[in-house]
């Protein structure tokens, strides 16, 4: 059965928790709106946006075995 990650709290502020992820540390990375990567890291979870603008992103959360997309607002 493939993971439901979900990018949390809808909208956001200053910390986004990513939801539903294995107990391992995985790959992200964030895209506005025209498809450019704006940032990218590590986490086990949580994810700082303070400093992006406000407006629709997406993230892409990438692990050992599985890869999913989410949509996210920051306000």
């Amino acid at each position: 059965m493939p993971l439901k990650t979900a990018a949390v709290p809808h909208p956001v502020s200053d910390i986004l928790y990513v939801k539903n992820i294995p107990c391992e540390q995985v790959h992200f990375t964030i895209y506005n709106a025209l498809g450019q990567e704006i940032t990218a890291g590590s986490t086990y979870g949580t994810i700082s946006v303070s400093d992006l603008e406000n407006g629709f992103y997406f993230l892409k959360v990438k692990g050992k075995d599985f890869q999913k997309t989410s949509k996210f607002m920051v306000k």
